[in-house]
């Protein structure tokens, strides 16, 4: 798509989705694809609050804002998947092994190097704007929190990457999924989603209330829900957090 994304650079915020959704609330007019990009962030997070570690200077830390046209709030989850999808095709240039982990991380064999979050502002029935916070591990050569199975882009490759490449690249793929999505074309992004998965195909351990089960990815639904078809046949959805990937 002939978009150019505006790009932002800061040596230091919060977060950048907060950055970002604190100039939106200034300048409500701030335009489509303008792309905040940070060399640290002291309180980044992931899905639910959770903290983001990344060394400073080392890693990929963006948020991207959103304006879709046309996707329904019930819908909200196909952001996700377009983003998803995003990070996964560029990143799968550099290394074989990339997987889409529901319902918003980026895996490396069986190691995370990405997650994201979306924050949607909804008016009527539709997405009226959404802020993409993207921290992909990069040149971090080491890790040092708690996370128990973090993995670079450099211990993958061996060698460093430009973080502005990468950002760009993936800006682009997502401004091509948003540009381009509609509800005829809902069903073939899903697909593509899925086959992208994290386990994707074969039975394995998963646990939700306390309770550890085998069992397959059937599909993931149009709000988001993951489908589960357990060994006994028996079929169940989940939304975030409710189950949990033993690994």
């Amino acid at each position: 798509m002939d978009i150019d994304p505006t790009y932002i650079y800061i040596e230091e915020t919060d977060s950048t989705n907060s950055y970002l959704s604190r100039m939106l609330a200034e300048q409500p007019d701030t335009p489509a694809y303008t792309v905040i990009r940070a060399a640290y962030q002291y309180a980044g997070r992931g899905q639910r609050g959770h903290h983001w570690e990344a060394q400073r200077g080392k890693n990929l830390l963006f948020s991207i804002l959103l304006r879709p046209q046309n996707i329904k709030a019930a819908n909200g989850f196909a952001i996700q998947q377009i983003v998803s999808l995003s990070i996964h095709k560029v990143l799968s240039q550099y290394a074989d092994g990339f997987s889409i982990k529901w319902p918003n991380d980026i895996y490396w064999n069986n190691k995370k190097i990405c997650g994201f979050i979306t924050e949607n502002s909804i008016t009527g029935e539709y997405i009226d704007t959404s802020v993409v916070g993207i921290g992909i591990n990069l040149n971090q050569r080491a890790f040092i929190s708690s996370a128990p199975n973090p993995v670079s882009l450099w211990q993958i490759i061996n060698r460093e990457s430009s973080a502005q490449e990468i950002m760009e690249q993936i800006t682009a793929e997502v401004i091509d999924g948003i540009e381009q999505y509609d509800a005829a074309c809902s069903e073939a992004v899903s697909r593509r989603y899925i086959q992208a998965m994290y386990r994707a195909r074969g039975v394995y351990p998963y646990s939700s209330k306390g309770r550890e089960f085998r069992a397959m990815i059937c599909t993931v639904t149009p709000q988001g829900e993951l489908v589960l078809c357990e060994e006994d046949g028996t079929i169940s959805s989940y939304r975030f957090k409710e189950v949990t990937y033993i690994i």
